[in-house]
């Protein structure tokens, strides 16, 4: 006898498919970082490295937050969701706390490093977009 379609749970959102959308993510982020210290080098080295130290912060902020919440396996709701709240916190606690040190401390120009970590940011949120367009198409 086959079973009934309601006792038999269909996971929509796999979590294979969670780190490859995660993977995809992180490397349109790294992407965006390389091209916009690309960019900037034509105002010079510094200005460059700049722009990819402010990409970087965002990035590594995003592989933290992905890292925190894809963890673990078999999770109740209650779990999933502190990781999400976890994962928030920290990612914003080392973006506010990356710029602080590259802006506040070290001192760089601003605008490379806004630019860098802007671009990561936008690769971030188009990665996510383009991702779930060409998955809902197919």
């Amino acid at each position: 006898m086959p079973a009934s379609p309601v006792c038999e749970p269909r996971v929509q959102n796999h979590p294979s498919s969670a780190r490859r959308l995660a993977a995809w993510v992180l490397l349109s982020q790294v992407a965006a970082t390389a091209a916009s210290g690309l960019g900037w080098l034509a105002a010079g080295p510094r200005e460059a490295l700049a722009a990819l130290a402010g990409g970087a912060v965002a990035t590594v902020a995003t592989a933290l937050f992905a890292l925190r919440y894809l963890g673990g396996s078999g999770a109740t709701a209650g779990t999933v969701l502190a990781r999400l709240f976890a994962g928030t916190l920290l990612k914003w606690l080392v973006m506010i706390g990356g710029l602080y040190i590259l802006l506040g401390r070290l001192a760089w120009p601003a605008l490379p490093v806004v630019t860098g970590f802007g671009a990561a940011l936008l690769a971030q949120v188009a990665s996510g977009f383009f991702k779930a367009m060409t998955e809902r198409s197919t």
